[in-house]
């Protein structure tokens, strides 16, 4: 299983999530969009970003996923976010985690205590963590 992002000849840049065996042979691809859908819709391509940064399996056999987008298609205005996904890769829960992020100087790692709770910190390039926690229903 791995995470990026690829960007298409528009400069579009989208979030992708493959599954993959122990053969290398790819079993499913998941494409992520820009969340802010409307606004990505009407925006110039090359101002839409949206990329998967980290992943984990969740005890369930879903999976946990890290990334951030621009908001609004804003460049500088980027927000880290969290996907939560069944075992085809398919949303079961989006959240916004952090707010104007570089998404070249941070890392955001997330684990779950149990079901419904995360605890996560955002790393960043200076060495200073912000931690955070949340509940998911």
């Amino acid at each position: 299983m791995f995470c990026g992002s690829t960007k298409d000849s528009q400069g579009t840049v989208r979030g992708i999530l493959v599954k993959v065996n122990e053969n290398l042979d790819t079993l499913w691809t998941k494409w992520f969009n820009h969340p802010d859908t409307l606004i990505a819709s009407q925006a110039n391509p090359s101002d839409v970003f949206s990329a998967l940064s980290d992943i984990k399996e969740t005890p369930d056999g879903g999976y946990i996923i890290t990334g951030n987008y621009n908001k609004e298609c804003i460049n500088g205005n980027v927000h880290g976010f969290l996907i939560k996904t069944d075992t085809s890769g398919n949303i079961l829960w989006f959240k916004i985690i952090a707010s104007k992020i570089n998404p070249n100087k941070v890392k955001i790692d997330v684990s779950q205590l149990k079901i419904g709770l995360y605890i996560g910190k955002a790393i960043f390039d200076n060495g200073y963590i912000r931690s955070f926690k949340f509940v998911v229903d």
